[in-house]
C-alpha cells in the first residue's frame, strides 16, 4: 500500500499471521495444515488492510499460502515415513541427513 505504515505494516501482518497460525488447532494432517495457513493468511491479510500495509484482500493469496502448506506437509510426511524407522531410506545417507536436518531446524526454532 501506498499510503500505509510501511515495514512496520509488514511486521505486524507477518507476527499476526504466525501467531493465529500457532493458535490453530489441527496441523499435522495434510488437510489441517492447508487450513491453519489459509485461516492465518485471510487474518493476516485483513490486518494488513487495516493498518495499510495491504492494498486489497486477495482470496488467491489465501488460496496460494493453503496449497503451498499442503504440499510442504505432504512431502515432509512422505520424506518422514521413507527416513523413519523401519523406511526404505532409514540408515541411509540421505536418512541421516534429513534427521539432522530436521533436528537442527528445530533446535533452531525452539531457541529462537
Amino acid at each position: 500500500a501506498e499510503d500505509g505504515c510501511g515495514g512496520m505494516g509488514q511486521i505486524i501482518v507477518i507476527a499476526v499471521t504466525f501467531a493465529v497460525n500457532a493458535a490453530l488447532p489441527g496441523a499435522g494432517s495434510i488437510l489441517g495444515t492447508m487450513l491453519n495457513a489459509g485461516i492465518a493468511a485471510a487474518a493476516g491479510q485483513a490486518v494488513g488492510v487495516a493498518v495499510g500495509a495491504v492494498d486489497h484482500f486477495d482470496w488467491n493469496a489465501v488460496g496460494q499460502a493453503a496449497l503451498t502448506a499442503g504440499v510442504a506437509e505432504g512431502v515432509g510426511q512422505g520424506l518422514e515415513s521413507l527416513t523413519g524407522a523401519g523406511g526404505a531410506l532409514n540408515g541411509t545417507a540421505f536418512g541421516d541427513w534429513y534427521g539432522a536436518a530436521g533436528n537442527t531446524v528445530g533446535r533452531a526454532m525452539v531457541n529462537s
